[in-house]
């Protein structure tokens, strides 16, 4: 708390007195996983959303519900029950096609072989000192990992390890730089 000269109040909302009734979920919503900025996705979205629409007959139904409260000239509860389903609907399939159309990696970074390459050396480089302190490696493991970072197999001393250690991990960062701009330029 601040010290004010203002009185402290509290304001309890109350949805059934507010609205009078309680037929929705009044809990806060949660982020959404697509943005706007990625005019791909969003376009990719809209078609998906806008072709699930039309294959399950939303439009359709929905014009039928206008027509039939235009035609009787009142909003019915049947009529409510009919839109409160068919909203239900549409935002199953629009939050479906937000996870279909969302970035579904977690890492800022998106994958390369370069990347996972630098990575892997960094494994290499790591278990080689861990060789030369315990020597509790196998043969395969190293050489299961040398070939996937595309490597010679190293016989210096541990100072000399730990260098290109060093260097691996510098090799690492540039590429996850790379990768941030190639993926900015993409998106």
């Amino acid at each position: 708390m601040m010290d004010s000269y203002h009185r402290i109040g509290f304001t309890d909302f109350n949805a059934i007195l507010l609205f009078g009734q309680q037929d929705s979920d009044t809990t806060a919503l949660s982020a959404r996983k697509l943005h706007t900025k990625f005019a791909k996705r969003v376009e990719k979205y809209r078609e998906e959303v806008l072709l699930t629409f039309k294959d399950r007959g939303l439009f359709k139904s929905m014009r039928k519900l206008q027509h039939r409260a235009h035609r009787c000239g009142r909003w019915t509860t049947k009529m409510q029950k009919k839109y409160d389903s068919i909203d239900r609907q549409e935002t199953d399939f629009m939050l479906k096609a937000e996870s279909n159309c969302a970035a579904d990696f977690s890492n800022p970074v998106p994958w390369s072989v370069a990347l996972m390459r630098a990575g892997t050396a960094i494994r290499y480089w790591n278990l080689r000192i861990s060789q030369y302190s315990s020597g509790k490696v196998s043969a395969s493991t190293m050489q299961s990992i040398l070939t996937k970072a595309r490597m010679v197999n190293y016989t210096g001393t541990l100072d000399q390890a730990l260098t290109e250690l060093v260097l691996a991990r510098k090799s690492f960062r540039k590429c996850c730089q790379e990768a941030e701009k190639l993926c900015e330029k993409e998106l």
